[in-house]
């Protein structure tokens, strides 16, 4: 059998040529920034900032709640003191001018009993016959049946007074308790004040603390590089709700203060009131002292 010749014989390369490269491409690719902090950041910032707008808001429902209950005891009380006083006063009045015109009365009657019986003491002494005397005698005893109806008159109206005085120290008792009531609500309020005003501090706080949250959001977002649009727009919508979500506590904050202040002010016209109310229940005391010395 022939051999072949040695020229078609091919034999591998083991040494690579040299202009030939040994290494592999390596292909170079930017790494993204990272942004998950940033967004957990802003979730964490949401919830806080919904927490705190949700117990501020159940703080101002609870104070509107406590302030229409307030008014409508107040005008409960303003109604049955208003009653209380006028039906007072006309009682008084009235009574008043009748132990005047009873006194008059009864003064009047003293005086002409005492004419009769010297007119009578004076007829005895000049001898007139009897039967010319008993007209003036029914006439003394229908005065005396008079004296006597105005007696019991008095007496009754004395029993009114009486009544009158036991009324008027029940609606004493009454005014003491409601003062109470009025002075322990006053200090309710008071404590609510002091409670508002550390809501009002920590809202402060808050609000500080969303602000620095939110100058560096706005410095990291500015350090970002522009590679997403969309990203970056809905980090500046982001920003911007918290931003109205910072004025809305502010807004809140002022609007409790008024609501606060409101009812600093209706408890100081209350507590006037109740005072000149002592007063007329002192005075009323005083009226119904002379009326029973007389």
């Amino acid at each position: 059998m022939a051999e072949r010749p040695e020229e078609e014989r091919h034999t591998p390369r083991i040494v690579p040529d040299a202009d030939a490269s040994i290494a592999a491409h390596r292909y170079r690719y930017s790494s993204s920034p990272r942004v998950w902090p940033l967004w957990c950041l802003i979730v964490l910032l949401g919830l806080a900032l919904g927490g705190l707008g949700y117990l501020a808001w159940q703080e101002r429902q609870g104070m509107l709640e406590e302030i229409r209950r307030l008014e409508g005891q107040l005008s409960n009380v303003h109604a049955r003191f208003d009653a209380f006083g006028d039906n007072r006063t006309g009682a008084v009045d009235s009574l008043e001018g009748q132990v005047e015109s009873l006194i008059d009365d009864h003064r009047s009657l003293r005086q002409r009993v005492e004419e009769q019986e010297r007119l009578l003491d004076s007829v005895r002494e000049t001898g007139i016959d009897d039967s010319e005397l008993e007209p003036l005698q029914q006439r003394l005893n229908e005065l005396g049946e008079a004296i006597d109806s105005q007696k019991a008159l008095i007496a009754a109206i004395r029993t009114s007074l009486d009544a009158l005085e036991r009324a008027g120290e029940d609606g004493r008792a009454f005014l003491a308790t409601r003062l109470s009531g009025f002075e322990s609500a006053q200090q309710h309020h008071s404590e609510r004040l002091d409670n508002m005003a550390e809501t009002l501090g920590t809202l402060r706080e808050a609000r500080d603390t969303l602000r620095r949250g939110q100058r560096e959001l706005e410095e990291r977002v500015d350090d970002l590089p522009v590679t997403d649009p969309e990203r970056l727009q809905g980090l500046e919508q982001e920003l911007a709700s918290l931003t109205r979500a910072v004025e809305t506590l502010e807004e809140q904050r002022d609007t409790d203060r008024e609501a606060l202040e409101a009812i600093r002010g209706r408890l100081s016209s209350s507590q006037a009131q109740l005072t000149e109310l002592r007063q007329n229940q002192v005075a009323l005391s005083a009226s119904l002292e002379a009326l029973r010395s007389q």
